[in-house]
């Protein structure tokens, strides 16, 4: 039996740039979401997903359906909104699991789509995290990665 090689490139480019979907599950991207480019501004897409609209840099055109898809360890869980970073993407949501994973915790938040964060145990105790928690997320930009939808 003959298999298929779905991608090649270093460690870097198939865990944070998969060429397929397949391959982002294979990996463990956690957040694979699909949306429509409604704007693009000098390279930073902007993505309708679910009513709510996630920035990538990217050269992907409006009308474009494409997949977004960010590492749960590329997002950053605070419980204040207004504090001033360099991410493009930032979202009230409310915790709705952890799940342990060893010294990790993953964070599932609904903020009208449902976000998996990765967090140490340390950091989702000082944050008090519990379902039903009202937090924030955010994700830089830089760290989503947008796969053209295939026909």
């Amino acid at each position: 039996m003959e298999g298929i090689l779905p991608q090649i490139g270093t460690t870097g480019e198939i865990f944070h740039r998969p060429a397929t979907r397949s391959v982002a599950r294979f990996v463990q991207v956690e957040n694979i979401l699909d949306g429509s480019v409604v704007e693009n501004l000098g390279g930073e897409a902007a993505v309708e997903v679910s009513g709510r609209i996630f920035r990538a840099v990217s050269p992907a055109e409006p009308g474009m359906r494409v997949s977004i898809l960010f590492r749960a360890e590329d997002v950053t869980i605070g419980l204040d909104g207004s504090a001033l970073t360099s991410a493009r993407n930032l979202f009230p949501g409310r915790v709705k699991r952890l799940i342990p994973a060893g010294p990790f915790m993953r964070a599932v938040i609904d903020c009208g789509v449902d976000v998996t964060a990765l967090v140490t145990l340390r950091s989702a105790g000082d944050l008090g995290l519990s379902p039903g928690k009202d937090v924030w997320i955010s994700v830089k930009a830089t760290a989503i990665h947008l796969l053209p939808e295939r026909e």
